[in-house]
């Protein structure tokens, strides 16, 4: 395109169209100098703003340009996080963990759930106080209220989504809670569910018996006629004593009365 800036009509100069051309071309300029100086200051610093306490945006720079009505903005509703600033690094990506571990708990709890859909309510997990816990078992003189032991069964009960108190009531009708004064008592502890057969024949430790006791449990109660209560179920291939459900109930009722279930 060939601009002619000096034009002739009939041989005098068109001043007025000269003027009205030098106005175009100023205002073009002008608007580009303008255009650039912008875009200039927004890659260089980009602003990641919040707006009413809200999180930051991501850094999307498509996003944030759409967005960001400059008039509306004021210094309380922006926080200024440049891409290459490490807070807003660190900001993201504890962001980003904290999203992915949500996640994780609630693919394992719904993956607790589904394995003991079919435990009747009593038997799933419950918080229990465990200072009256402790109490009870140290007026029985048991190892179990001692670490590793007792920590080993509460967080064993939790993930597999079972009452703990169920797998306490189980090591006091197998072991009577291996009473402290018992010469084998270490030994003991390390399989008080008496898991395939008893703890001379399979002596592991106590993290690993309450995992194969509770896999035990679970595995026992599937097929369980509603009708029949799930300690006599499980009696069936538990144990060969045919009262040991009885016992089971009474001293898992014992425990329900000394420790109070702290969420329902």
């Amino acid at each position: 395109m060939v601009i002619k800036f000096m034009g002739k009509e009939n041989g005098k100069i068109n001043i007025l169209n000269n003027v009205i051309l030098f106005l175009v071309i100023s205002s073009i300029l002008f608007t580009y100098n303008i255009s650039y100086s912008l875009n200039t200051r927004v890659e260089n610093n980009i602003s990641i703003p919040t707006f009413n306490g809200k999180q930051p945006y991501e850094n999307s720079r498509f996003k944030l340009l759409s967005i960001i009505n400059f008039s509306n903005i004021d210094d309380n509703s922006t926080t200024d996080l440049a891409m290459d600033n490490q807070d807003y690094y660190e900001y993201y990506i504890t962001k980003i963990q904290k999203k992915h571990s949500n996640f994780y708990e609630s693919k394992l709890q719904s993956k607790k759930q589904a394995i003991t859909q079919h435990i009747p309510e009593e038997y799933i997990y419950k918080e229990v106080d465990e200072l009256s816990l402790k109490e009870y078992l140290n007026l029985r003189g048991s190892i179990l209220s001692e670490e590793p032991y007792f920590s080993a069964i509460i967080n064993t009960a939790k993930d597999f989504n079972l009452n703990p108190l169920l797998l306490f009531a189980i090591t006091g009708q197998e072991q009577s809670f291996v009473p402290k004064s018992n010469e084998n008592a270490e030994k003991i502890a390390n399989n008080p569910y008496n898991v395939f057969n008893s703890w001379k024949k399979y002596n592991t430790d106590i993290a690993d018996s309450s995992r194969i006791a509770s896999r035990t449990v679970i595995n026992l109660a599937k097929d369980r006629p509603k009708n029949i209560d799930l300690l006599i179920w499980i009696n069936r291939k538990y144990s060969e004593d045919q009262d040991w459900h009885n016992g089971v109930r009474s001293i898992y009722e014992q425990l329900k009365t000394c420790s109070v279930f702290l969420n329902n």
